[in-house]
């Protein structure tokens, strides 16, 4: 794996002392708890990194949704010492499977990581230090680099958009074009650590959302709300194999939005954006239809009215513990549509100039939100 190792910036110094100016892994305080379902080709290799790093398996958690390939059994066997918990059979609901494994850690901070990732040296030791520079920290993100070409970035934190989506991501980009920089509040990523005692505070993850978009990031804007951090930290980078998803995830896209809008926006901000995301629903259904997605959409929209008597029971929790207003929490900027879009579609062409326009109708609503909750 050190093949894909960046290098440090004292690399010239030799690997002895690069090594040596790296501060020590803080081991010791952290539980690793990776989320698995049919894992075993790429689970070798997320392992053997931890290996390296010195992890302890008392140390490491797998959390399987019911894998078929045997790959429970695999790290039963290579690590005995390991805590392997399964749900009965695929829920495909990962949230809940992140929970058991967050339930099954013995420190307070956690390393929640998917079965694909090899996180590399340095890695923890910049996240927890972020993690103790100020309080009320909830969780950190690290960066995320392609496992094939380590100068493509995966993931490197997100914002949301007011609309309801993921915007400004930098996937794709060239690390080398991109420095890392201060850490800074973020939306989305599951590969975090996480204060599990904070986490506890604000009742873990919603396991009401679907496999798909904000499945990750519920928690970080709840927490949020709430008056806690969610910060990504280019500095600290991970590997990750990107797999295909293709349609496989339309349905938690969408139905995840719904959800995230209608537990998280407050009221004032819900009536603000009424019209344009009105609006933005129009298009987004003629989007369905030319992206051959129609009947996920409407199945969103079905379960979201059979779930509202639990969705609203959320929002109320959530609305309860508000300390931040969502002119703090939303954004703008560049789209990352729901559903199977190629992204030089004349129809992604289009969203993305529409985009800019709905910039200036944010502009507006987010001076009166402001206004209206005395922010500065």
């Amino acid at each position: 794996m050190t093949a894909h190792t960046e290098a440090p910036p004292v690399m010239e110094q030799g690997p002895r002392a690069a090594a040596a100016a790296r501060p020590p892994e803080p081991l010791a305080e952290v539980t690793f708890v990776i989320t698995n379902y049919n894992g075993r080709e790429v689970l070798d290799g997320t392992l053997t990194a931890l290996d390296d790093l010195g992890v302890a398996p008392s140390h490491i958690v797998l959390s399987d949704d019911g894998s078929t390939d045997g790959s429970p059994a695999w790290v039963a066997g290579r690590y005995p010492a390991a805590r392997v918990v399964m749900m009965p059979r695929n829920s495909r609901r990962l949230n809940a499977v992140r929970n058991r494994g967050l339930r099954q850690a013995r420190t307070r901070y956690v390393f929640l990581m998917d079965n694909d990732i090899v996180v590399l040296p340095g890695c923890i030791a910049e996240l927890m230090r972020v993690m103790h520079s100020r309080p009320g920290v909830l969780c950190c993100t690290p960066r995320l680099l392609d496992a094939r070409d380590a100068d493509r970035i995966y993931q490197d934190g997100a914002t949301l958009h007011y609309l309801g989506l993921s915007a400004n991501q930098a996937r794709g980009t060239a690390a080398s074009r991109r420095p890392a920089a201060d850490p800074v509040p973020t939306f989305g990523g599951g590969i975090m650590l996480i204060d599990r005692d904070l986490a506890g505070d604000i009742g873990l993850f919603d396991e009401g959302y679907a496999l798909g978009w904000a499945d990750d990031g519920e928690l970080q804007l709840r927490g949020r709300i709430a008056g806690y951090e969610a910060l990504h930290v280019p500095t600290a980078r991970c590997l990750h194999h990107e797999g295909e998803r293709g349609r496989s995830r339309a349905y938690g896209q969408f139905y995840n939005r719904y959800r995230l809008i209608l537990c998280c926006y407050a009221a004032s901000t819900l009536l603000l954006l009424a019209p344009v995301l009105f609006a933005f629903e129009l298009a987004l259904t003629a989007g369905a239809f030319a992206t051959r997605v129609p009947g996920d959409r409407f199945r969103a929209l079905r379960d979201i009215w059979r779930d509202r008597i639990h969705w609203l029971r959320r929002r109320r929790s959530v609305q309860r513990r508000r300390r931040v207003s969502d002119a703090e929490l939303l954004g703008g900027g560049a789209l990352q549509l729901p559903g199977v879009l190629p992204p030089e579609s004349a129809l992604a062409r289009t969203a993305r100039a529409v985009g800019r326009l709905l910039d200036l109708y944010w502009t507006a609503a987010r001076a009166v939100l402001r206004l209206l909750h005395g922010d500065r």
